[in-house]
């Protein structure tokens, strides 16, 4: 099921840095370079999260023990920053 959003993700993709190269090349509004960036970035968001997904779904495998070990040592050597509740 998670991978269907890679699929998903590919023409976010392309409309986002389609746009977003447009902008720079023919120096379009700020607005069309935001969207370009915006878009790009929601599309790199699903994919994270697809392929997180699909990683911490594995059960009894080496990579799903490696995606856990490197979850609880990053939660360990990394506080979180001063200044947060």
């Amino acid at each position: 099921m998670a991978v269907r959003a890679c699929y998903v993700a590919v023409p976010l993709y392309v409309c986002g840095f389609l746009a977003l190269g447009t902008a720079f090349q023919k120096h379009n509004s700020v607005v069309a370079l935001i969207m370009g960036w915006g878009i790009a970035q929601v599309a790199i968001m699903v994919n994270t999260v697809a392929v997180c997904a699909s990683l911490c779904d594995l059960r009894s495998t080496r990579e799903s023990f490696k995606v856990n070990l490197l979850r609880c040592l990053r939660q360990r050597l990394l506080p979180e920053a001063p200044g947060r509740d």
